[in-house]
């Protein structure tokens, strides 16, 4: 036995297989624990010694000391090929071991679920076959959460209520574990929802000890007895009164209208006591309260009640106006006497930060865009699509992409023009104002921006001030008519947001100082006022009801939500007025206040309470100045850029330092949109010095400007608007020589600071990447822009050595030659940047943004009058077996109907599932190349990422090294570094 076993461990095949060929040693021999050769070898996963064993004759069935088979330890090892060679030999599959447990069992144990269907498929195994303690395959799977194993059990025809030697089902088992994920499964597939253990437990009990809402919900939808008690005399009221489980008596007390049995709060246990009384004893006072308050079942029946949805939609939605200044917003609003209107933008471009944090998101809106007939038809223009634009920044991008890049829920919008009666318009027969001006207008608005709104067709050109007429009679029946797209989808109305909207006003008066309340209050005073049965699920559905409605607003914090009840109160009585041009015009130049300092200059609240709101909105952030805390709001700060800031005579800089810089500027046709955005940007720039707390960073902000140094690194970030470059984000990074890695590093940390930044507030709005020219910033002259398309374009080879010519380094007669290389661009002239980038012609497909697939949807989903679209692409793609399943999968039933999604990005999808890996951007450009789309292109190389990092322990060894610290990017999670 010894020689064979060493002939085994030393996996000399040759050398077994001759040993073998002698027949000098039983070959079914085993050691002292009952192992014999095949038990070793499975041990091992040495495939081919175990058929040559099984070749010569080896008991496939042979037991060990612990009866396992050989087959048992294939499964405990997950061992798929092993047991397919013993299952070939004839290996029994449902010996089992002296714990009773077969192959199936120890398959669960591992959870391995591709494993245990193999063996579920083999003939004659008995599915449910149980161990010593009547344990089947499917109760371990439910013990251990094994949802995969338990779903592939259950297709193969387990029984899902076979009891155990305790009398516990699967069902039983899941909920003791507390795995929701299995226990809503088996309810699902038909488990029973009533059968009793040993001890009289129902699963309702378990549920109830465990304080397992989600379960809790469920068992009583599938009409679970609430009432039932175990041999302890205990009901599951009893069990979660004991526990402290305060949801799930919520979810018992109104489960009355979910199935045929109501709890009984006055039911006792086998001692004779109450549930409150259990409560008491244990310290559970709410929700001795709780049942204490709901002994009266009329009482009880009526909160009940309040939870079931009506047939009715919610009353009314929120009709936001956008429009600059002297456009008629305020009369406009006056005018509506007969109906409530809720209004974020009173005083319109003063309000835009206001905008950044309260419109992310909001889908749920009318929004009016409104202009004045005094200004001219391209200011009318210009006015108009910037607010549009300003809007459309600010959705969030869904994954489902329309035909043509439509988004699935477009925003509803309405044209009004003011102020007819000044220049003097013709009026209709209806006395109604008219002009062919503004429907001009609607149409280039439609067009511009199809794919994200929906523009009505007609204006409305009316007299703000006459609230009377047909006009406005017209807007109200179309904004009736669009509140009704908007409230689609929407939960019903209920006895509970009924409630609530009686209760909102005590409410707002009692907290008139300040009516900001965090969640938890929130919760607690609405079930105190209103409702005490309403779960979290209810309250978080009634205040997406109100949000709605304009009655509340939801800020979502960390560590938990704040609730505003008052949105008027925030957005006009605090933030309107502190960014009014009144109160900025009175602020302190540098922007910062001491608590008491910012309580004389703002009376109207508690200015500590105040603070906290304003520093989680990011309109400030709080520092320490020489020991003293001060609130610092870069809103406020017109402080101007002090000499030397950025000097060309610093003897550290010289001719061979490294210098690097890129400018972000928004797409073409928009303006604007980053001024608002910059306050956030040096908020957050503050806010990652207090992170790294590091003594070598140092950070000095300026109107619109910030310079942080780190250690031997420093850096500008600064908002430039000329008649050359318009409106971008300037960053630009400069060390002394051989610091190259760490400049790159620097500023791919200040663009994730940024991109932050964007993403929060700005998520459907993509900044172009610029590069600065390095020779020209280590110059100190002003820098030549190289274009994301140039970069793109040159990056398809993947060559960084690619050289791009600089027309303003021509006129400079020093310039030996006007070419700079990619190397110097953007990975700052260090050969060791290149090693950890993945340029973009090499990233995957899923790489490419929502926003980029929708705009080249918008390009390729178009019949082309020479076939030059989607379906040509697909050709040129390889997946011309595709396109009659792509083009029947997107369109509707009826073949002429437009599709009602984009054929582009189901395209893309296809080609990314079929190829994965060699599905990449690169192939994509030319691919789109080959077609002769210049269009999709351009669009292409101005969006694609120029290139990915590389997290490698490799490069924060290199990092450390040379004196940088390694930290968390705040976009993608890979390291990146802020230099010391």
């Amino acid at each position: 036995m010894c020689a064979l076993l060493s002939f085994i461990e030393d996996g000399h095949l040759s050398d077994l297989k001759e040993f073998l060929s002698q027949n000098i040693v039983d070959i079914n021999c085993t050691n002292k624990r009952g192992d014999g050769a095949l038990h070793i070898v499975v041990r091992l996963g040495d495939h081919e010694a175990l058929k040559l064993l099984q070749d010569h004759g080896a008991d496939v069935n042979l037991a060990n000391s612990l009866g396992d088979t050989p087959a048992i330890l294939a499964a405990r090892h997950g061992d798929k090929e092993s047991l397919c060679i013993l299952i070939d030999a004839g290996a029994d599959l449902s010996l089992a071991n002296k714990e009773g447990e077969t192959c199936l069992h120890t398959a669960c144990n591992l959870g391995d679920a591709a494993l245990l269907s193999f063996i579920c498929s083999q003939p004659n195994i008995n599915i449910d076959q149980q161990d010593l303690d009547g344990n089947s395959a499917l109760h371990i799977a439910c013990i251990h959460g094994h949802l995969d194993c338990s779903k592939s059990l259950i297709a193969s025809g387990a029984t899902l209520d076979l009891p155990n030697s305790v009398c516990a089902t699967p069902l039983h088992l899941a909920l003791s574990a507390k795995h929701s994920h299995v226990t809503m499964y088996l309810l699902h597939a038909g488990a029973d929802c009533d059968v009793q253990d040993w001890d009289g437990d129902a699963p309702i009990h378990f549920a109830a000890r465990q304080g397992l809402l989600a379960a809790m919900q469920t068992l009583c939808a599938f009409g679970s007895n609430v009432d039932v008690a175990n041999k302890q005399g205990l009901t599951p009221l009893h069990l979660a009164a004991l526990h402290g489980h305060i949801e799930v008596i919520s979810k018992f007390l109104h489960s009355r209208c979910l199935c045929l049995a109501g709890c009984n709060t006055e039911v006792r246990n086998g001692d004779g006591i109450k549930a409150e009384i259990t409560a008491l004893k244990h310290g559970h006072n709410a929700i001795a309260d709780l049942l204490n308050r709901l002994k009266n079942s009329v009482l009880r029946e009526q909160f009940t009640n309040q939870l079931v949805p009506t047939s009715q939609p919610i009353s009314r939605v929120n009709f936001k106006f956008l429009g600059h200044s002297g456009v008629g917003k305020t009369t406009l609003i006056e005018s509506f006497q007969s109906g409530y209107f809720s209004n974020l933008f009173k005083r319109g471009k003063a309000n835009l930060p206001v905008a950044n944090s309260l419109l992310k998101g909001c889908t749920r809106s009318i929004y009016a865009v409104v202009i004045n007939l005094q200004d001219t038809p391209a200011v009318q223009f210009q006015q108009a699509s910037f607010w549009l634009s300003f809007l459309q920044a600010r959705i969030r991008p869904s994954q489902s992409i329309g035909y043509c890049g439509r988004i699935s829920n477009p925003l509803q919008i309405v044209v009004i023009a003011t102020h007819p009666d000044a220049v003097r318009l013709p009026r209709d027969a209806n006395g109604d104002y008219f002009t062919s001006g503004i429907e001009d207008l609607v149409l280039q608005l439609q067009q511009q921006f199809q794919t994200t709104f929906r523009i009505h067709s007609d204006p409305f050109v009316l007299d703000a001030r006459a609230p009377g007429t047909n006009v406005m009679r017209c807007l109200r029946q179309q904004l009736a008519e669009m509140k009704q797209n908007v409230i689609h989808g929407i939960p019903k109305c209920t006895g509970f947001l009924e409630g609530t909207l009686c209760w909102l006003p005590n409410a707002v008066h009692q907290y008139e100082h300040f009516p900001v309340m965090d969640w938890d209050t929130f919760l607690h005073a609405v079930r105190s006022n209103v409702n005490p049965l309403a779960g979290e699920e209810h309250v978080k559905e009634l205040c997406a009801q109100l949000q709605t409605m304009g009655e509340v607003h939801i800020l979502h914090w960390q560590p938990q939500d704040v609730v505003v009840l008052s949105p008027q109160w925030l957005c006009e009585d605090i933030i309107g007025k502190l960014l009014s041009i009144e109160f900025i015009t009175l602020a302190r130049v540098t922007g910062c206040y001491t608590v008491e300092d910012f309580q004389a200059a703002f009376t109207e609240c508690d200015a500590s309470k105040l603070l906290v709101l304003l520093e989680q909105l990011q309109l400030c952030t709080h520092c320490e100045n020489d020991g003293e805390l001060e609130y610092e709001f870069p809103c406020y700060n017109m402080v101007e850029a002090i000499d030397g800031l950025w000097d060309s005579q610093d003897i550290r800089y010289g001719d061979c330092a490294s210098y690097i810089g890129l400018r972000l500027k928004t797409p073409p046709g928009t303006t604007h949109l980053l001024h608002s955005v910059f306050p956030r940007i040096q908020v957050q720039l503050r806010l990652a010095t207090k992170r790294y707390a590091d003594p070598e960073c140092d950070l000095y902000q300026w109107f619109r400007g910030s310079k942080l140094c780190a250690g031997i690194l420093e850096s500008m970030v600064t908002l430039e608007n000329d008649v050359a470059c318009g409106e971008c984000i300037e960053i630009k990074v400069r060390g002394p020589e051989g610091t190259g890695m760490a400049c790159f590093y620097f500023i791919e940390e200040l663009l994730g600071i940024v991109q932050v930044v964007m993403s929060e507030i700005c998520p459907s709005l993509h900044l172009e990447r610029y590069a600065l020219s390095q020779r020209q910033l280590r110059n100190h002259a002003t820098p030549y822009c190289f274009s994301p398309t140039e970069l793109a374009t040159a990056l398809l080879d993947c060559d960084l050595n690619v050289c791009l010519h600089n027309p303003w380094l021509e006129a400079c007669e020093s310039s030996s030659t006007a070419d700079e290389t990619l190397l110097s661009l953007i990975a700052c002239d260090t050969p060791e940047v290149a090693d950890v980038m993945v340029l973009w012609p090499t990233l995957p497909l899923r790489e490419l943004s929502m926003g980029c697939r929708r705009a080249l949807s918008a390009l390729m989903d178009p019949s082309d009058p020479l076939g030059k679209d989607w379906c040509l692409l697909a050709v040129q793609l390889g997946l011309t077996d595709s396109v009659a399943h792509l083009d029947a999968a997107v369109h509707p039933s009826h073949p002429t109907q437009i599709p009602t999604l984009s054929q582009t990005s189901a395209l893309l999808e296809r080609w990314a599932a079929t190829e994965d890996n060699e599905a990449t951007l690169g192939k994509l450009a030319r691919a789109l190349i080959s077609l002769g789309r210049e269009d999709a292109v351009d669009m292409l190389l101005r969006l694609v990422p120029l290139y990915q990092l590389i997290d490698t322990e490799d490069e924060e060894k290199e990092c450390t090294e040379s004196g940088t610290k390694t930290v968390t990017s705040p976009t993608n999670g890979a390291r990146t570094n802020l230099s010391r």
